[in-house]
């Protein structure tokens, strides 16, 4: 979930919590179990820019924040 809410593509399981999000054009499915020319076919895809969105428009450069910044964010909602 977090590499797609960084705009990276994205492949699951479709037997994962993460299917909802299966769209085709940033995250895909594979049926389990897992067949490597198909995972294999769908990695070349997405790099190649043949399957949804070209990987080099992946927002690479996405805030990442650090734990402390999360604990204080946490901290603030439970303070009211």
């Amino acid at each position: 979930a977090e590499a797609l809410t960084a705009g990276t593509p994205c492949i699951v399981a479709n037997t994962s919590a993460l299917t909802e999000w299966v769209d085709g054009r940033s995250c895909f499915g594979v049926d389990v179990p897992v067949k490597l020319s198909e995972l294999v076919s769908l990695i070349e895809g997405v790099l190649d820019g043949k399957m949804g969105r070209d990987a080099s428009s992946c927002n690479v450069r996405a805030k990442i924040i650090g734990w402390d910044e999360v604990a204080g964010l946490l901290e603030r909602v439970y303070a009211g």
